[in-house]
């Protein structure tokens, strides 16, 4: 009987341990399924964030270029400006003094 009851108690243990090993197997593919998708996933995050950097650095480039021109084209701004008010007091003098003539030439003539 001892035997017997020997047997029985190997018998139940081999199949708790096929269950264990199927359980543990299982657990396994679960993990390594969910470990591929996490790693292309991140991947993915990781190539996509080098592009958005690559975008980025272009886009500074292209910004810092454009606030360049505006700074070149303010600098022409302000010297043309100031370069046309001195023609325009240059030529106010001028209508002036010839605004003058003109009106001396008229009185002598009268």
């Amino acid at each position: 009987k001892n035997m017997e009851d020997l047997n029985m108690l190997r018998l139940t243990l081999e199949g708790a341990i096929e269950d264990l090993e199927k359980h543990f197997i299982s657990a396994a593919d679960s993990y390594s399924s969910q470990t591929r998708d996490k790693v292309q996933k991140f991947r993915d995050f990781t190539d996509r964030d080098r592009e958005a950097a690559l975008t980025i650095e272009k886009q500074l480039k292209r910004l810092q270029r454009l606030q360049d021109n505006l700074s070149l084209w303010r600098t022409k701004i302000t010297a043309n400006t100031q370069e046309s008010d001195l023609r325009n007091g240059m030529l106010r003098k001028e209508k002036q003094s010839l605004q003058g003539h003109f009106n001396a030439t008229k009185v002598r003539r009268e």
